[in-house]
């Protein structure tokens, strides 16, 4: 009698176990994004589908997409949450998010992993230490400047016309697979050197008070603004770096900055002022 009762219980434990793992899976789908947070105020923005819930993660209180504060015509909505105490907090949003904005929100973590319809990350200002960003190949516009990333991985966001990564400890980047770049900023990191010979399409280069020795432009045909302030280019990197600076045709204006480097002063200005920069 007492086998049988064992039995039972054993099996009632496994059916239990079963059962809140079945519904943690239907709880948070394939399609939502997960914000760990340290803040007792939490203000964000974001636009996607009509089926977008927040779960805030106390006591139950969730908000959907209609709750939101309404803030322009790309049809993105503001959503903000009190919590009685500051203490570590999961944040999870269900449902198809396009666009997200959760720059200065004290996050320690955030999983975008789960949500393919992302087309454009601001994460800004947070404490991220790692961000993955691997599945969402859909991403045209990346900010993630001003936490404490050392790596990042974006050989699979093919379609970025937008990255900044500025204000990290990242030593090393590759954009080689990001030919789509428009606008690159990697001000304020440990960066000696870059490589951006496949990003033809480049506009705008930021590299401001970074440890640059060294710079080869000549394949951005389409840059017309460059900034170099502040790093560790010598006098012969300046002028290496001038001479592949592209001819700007008359009427057309191109900007550099190289100031506060250690050749800035005695570097051949004519070289680039002959280019029309």
């Amino acid at each position: 009698m007492k086998r049988n009762r064992s039995v039972s219980v054993l099996a009632l434990t496994v059916l239990v176990a079963f059962s809140l793992k079945a519904c943690s899976k239907e709880e948070y789908p394939i399609d939502s994004i997960t914000l760990i947070t340290s803040a007792a105020q939490v203000q964000f923005s974001l636009s996607g589908s009509e089926d977008i819930v927040i779960h805030w993660g106390d006591d139950g209180k969730k908000s959907t997409l209609n709750e939101g504060t309404f803030l322009d015509f790309a049809e993105r909505f503001e959503f903000s949450h009190t919590y009685p105490f500051a203490t570590s907090r999961k944040i999870i949003i269900t449902g198809k998010v396009e666009k997200l904005r959760c720059d200065n929100m004290q996050l320690t973590a955030l999983d975008v992993s789960r949500n393919g319809e992302l087309t454009a990350l601001n994460c800004s200002g947070n404490q991220l230490t790692a961000i993955d960003v691997s599945r969402n190949t859909a991403l045209t516009s990346l900010i993630c400047s001003n936490n404490q990333l050392t790596d990042l991985d974006v050989s699979k966001n093919t379609a970025l016309l937008e990255l900044n990564l500025g204000g990290n400890q990242i030593s090393a980047i590759d954009v080689s697979r990001n030919t789509a770049l428009k606008y690159l900023g990697c001000s304020d990191t440990p960066l000696t050197n870059i490589d951006v010979s496949a990003n033809t399409g480049l506009t705008i280069l930021n590299l401001n008070r970074s440890q640059l020795t060294k710079l080869d432009v000549s394949t951005n045909t389409m840059m017309n603004s460059l900034c170099v302030r502040g790093n560790q280019l010598t006098v012969s990197a300046l002028n290496d770096l001038f001479k592949t600076l592209f001819y700007v045709p008359e009427g057309e204006y191109a900007f550099i900055d190289y100031t506060e480097n250690p050749g800035w002063r005695d570097a051949d200005h004519s070289i680039w002022q002959e280019k029309n920069w």
